[in-house]
């Protein structure tokens, strides 16, 4: 009988998940003539088909749908009624086990006289009838054997307990019961979540030997209550736990959480979510750290940016060390071609990393210095004195600096200097020029800042960066590295203007120039009198940015019943992630169609987020 009740407890309780899967969001029934949703979501024929008071939308991820858009699932139809045949056989199974077994109650009892009987004689046909798949547990104890729930209206009974149950009705003794719930009877599955402790009848009269056996058996139906919350407790746990391993991090495709990989967070459209909401359709499962190491992305709080493209990106590039895709992590030296999942890499010796950059050095070029370390050096030779025949052009001596830079301090005092989109050599350009001159540098954007240096392709032409259309309306210059080079070569400042950056990768011209120039005159904000409306879908990140923008460039941004003819609506055409060209399309034409509907309503204009960009990028209102 061990051997038998050692095989049916994995498949009562294997059989309860699989009933967990089949079970309709909405009427919590096992699922009939189940229908597949547009969100690839299941549930009864008749519940899809009812709407809503938000019309007809998915239970669980909430998505929009039309009726058209429903799909028979009749492959699910088929392992329900495969389902229902399993359930029956192993109920019949457990009921011949019972009959076999016939164990005393007194055994699981700590005193008292043995009585014969079965703990589910407490069920009534109220439990049966409320009963609920989704609550519904495997419940094994040494007298009963396993209970499977929604047994189709089977139940067990001790007649020996109904008898003495019997007995006890027409005797003259008064049952007062004690505590919170009133009843010791059970109507319903809730009742199983109060203490137990409480129900214990207290008699008026003398007990009688009946008495005494029915006051035991309600003991025994208390340490019944126990172990189904006990059950409960470890089922939820254990389902947890389950759904926590099943979620697998999207750059190095594990589901361990080390000290290396940082927590398993989840992320819809960058935005942070609770495990409790992660089951969500479109989240992204991501360790911490897998995020913080990947080039391109990076947290603003909790929020994390350019997550989506960042993924895209990886998903592209396998992995040195596992040969999976997802590796967005490479070598500092751009002419290594190696790339990693940050777990793979802390697994392989002798590579080196810079916590402070969130940059590594593979094993194979683990001799080159790091960021941080040169930064280290720097300071280090600043305090010492070298000989005079050492040229040290990363970190000279106080003389050698005064003997370098000529220029009075006075002149650069009020100088901070910020790089854009900056390649390895450049920067390392900068650097030198930092520590020569003792001129103020950062690595973003602030109101003080005087000179963007921004990298610059073989036109000329710099990318469009949020550092860059800021130094465009705020007035500042806007120059390529040579310029750096030329101070340098020079030991003083030479003028910017015949440095500065004349046009961008995207085709705007002059507006660096032209900002300078507005700022000079004096001329009202590029978009003062403005207001936007942004409609539709933008990345979180992406429309912070955008809305940083709009405030310096002196416009303002209206909620949705604040909007006026004069009012520009914005949509975004940034392509969803994982999208092929012809569904592009169609979602930038959806977005544009739900602006151009808005605007109808109040006489305003739609234009796309490149606009925005167009027109700060020149400089001009573009028309």
């Amino acid at each position: 009988m061990d051997s038998l009740r050692r095989f049916l407890n994995p498949l009562v309780l294997n059989l309860q998940k699989m009933e967990l899967e089949l079970t309709c969001p909405v009427c919590m029934k096992l699922l009939s003539a189940p229908t597949m949703l547009p969100c690839h979501h299941t549930s009864c024929s008749n519940c899809a088909a009812t709407r809503t008071s938000n019309g007809y939308s998915c239970a669980i991820c909430k998505s929009a749908y039309r009726c058209q858009d429903l799909r028979p699932a009749s492959h699910l139809e088929a392992i329900v009624g495969i389902l229902r045949s399993l359930r029956s056989t192993v109920s019949t199974m457990i009921l011949e086990q019972d009959a076999q077994l016939h164990i005393p109650v007194a055994k699981t009892a700590s005193h008292g006289t043995p009585e014969s009987g079965n703990k589910s004689g407490v069920e009534k046909s109220d439990q049966m009838k409320s009963y609920n798949p989704v609550t519904s547990k495997l419940v094994y104890n040494q007298s009963t054997g396993p209970v499977f729930g929604n047994m189709e209206g089977v139940q067990t009974r001790d007649p020996a307990f109904e008898n003495k149950a019997a007995d006890a009705a027409v005797a003259p003794t008064v049952l007062v019961q004690k505590g919170h719930s009133g009843s010791q009877s059970s109507d319903g599955p809730g009742d199983l979540d109060c203490d137990s402790n409480n129900l214990e009848g207290e008699l008026i009269t003398s007990r009688s030997p009946l008495q005494t056996a029915l006051k035991r058996e309600a003991n025994v139906m208390d340490e019944h209550t126990r172990e189904l919350k006990k059950q409960k407790s470890n089922d939820q746990v254990q389902r947890q736990t389950t759904m926590a391993s099943a979620w697998k991090c999207e750059f190095c495709h594990s589901s361990q959480v080390t000290e290396c990989t940082g927590p398993l967070s989840h992320y819809l459209h960058g935005e942070p979510l609770q495990a409790d909401q992660a089951w969500k359709s479109n989240v992204q499962h991501v360790h911490e750290k897998c995020i913080e190491w990947a080039p391109q992305a990076f947290f603003t709080g909790d929020i994390a940016n350019n997550l989506e493209p960042e993924l895209a990106r990886a998903s592209k590039i396998k992995c040195s060390v596992c040969g999976l895709k997802g590796a967005a992590l490479g070598c500092l030296v751009k002419s290594c071609r190696k790339s990693f999942h940050v777990p793979c890499a802390h697994r392989i010796k002798g590579c080196r990393w810079d916590e402070e950059n969130f940059v590594m050095l593979c094993s194979t070029h683990s001799s080159k210095r790091l960021p941080c370390e040169r930064s280290k050096s720097k300071k280090k030779t600043q305090l010492q004195q070298p000989s005079s025949d050492i040229d040290d052009l990363n970190s000279p001596s106080p003389m050698q600096s005064n003997e370098f830079w000529t220029a009075p301090p006075v002149m650069t005092s009020e100088w901070v200097i910020c790089g854009s989109a900056l390649s390895g050599h450049e920067r390392e350009i900068l650097d030198k020029f930092e520590h020569r001159t003792g001129i103020t540098v950062t690595n973003s954007w602030s109101s003080n800042v005087t000179h963007v240096i921004a990298n610059t392709d073989e036109r000329g032409a710099c990318s469009r960066t949020l550092k860059v259309l800021m130094a465009i309306l705020a007035g500042k210059w806007v120059l390529n590295v040579n310029w750096l080079k030329a101070c340098i070569e020079a030991r003083e400042p030479v003028p910017e203007e015949p440095y500065e950056v004349r046009c961008d990768v995207h085709g705007s011209f002059d507006g660096p120039r032209t900002g300078r120039l507005r700022a000079i005159h004096q001329a009202p904000s590029l978009f003062a009198g403005l207001t936007f409306y942004f409609s539709g879908h933008f990345m979180p990140a992406y429309k912070i940015n955008l809305e940083d923008l709009i405030a310096a460039a002196g416009g303002s941004i209206l909620e949705k019943s604040e909007l006026s003819s004069t009012s520009l609506i914005l949509y975004s055409v940034e392509p969803p992630q994982g999208n092929n060209l012809d569904t592009l399309n169609e979602i930038i034409k959806k977005r544009e169609a739900e602006a151009e509907e808005l605007a109808a309503t109040v006489g305003c204009k739609v234009i796309p987020h490149t606009w925005l960009l167009d027109s700060i990028a020149s400089c001009t209102i573009l028309s």
